[in-house]
């Protein structure tokens, strides 16, 4: 029973599969039908990301190396001018 189960939605399949015959197939030659598995092929962009990732972690190492600069300052203003009053002797 099962297996005329698996034979009657098998062959249901494939006559759906066969009304779409009469529509415009797509022919390809071997260069087209590389471009588009290397355009459509998402493990490949997930690899040139990660080569993306490790280009930029070893520009980060690298950066310990570089030379630094640092500068600081500071400033105030005075309201009142400074009196300076000596202690009588």
């Amino acid at each position: 029973m099962k297996y005329q189960t698996t034979q009657s939605i098998l062959l249901a399949i494939l006559t759906a599969s066969g009304l779409r015959a009469g529509a415009e197939t797509l022919r390809l030659d071997r260069d087209a039908c590389l471009q588009m598995a290397m355009q459509n092929n998402r493990l490949r962009k997930v690899s040139e990301y990660d080569v993306r990732i490790a280009e930029t972690l070893v520009q980060q190492a690298k950066s310990a190396y570089w030379p630094t600069l640092s500068a600081s300052g500071m400033a105030g203003i005075m309201d009142e001018p400074l009196l300076f009053t000596y202690p009588a002797s």
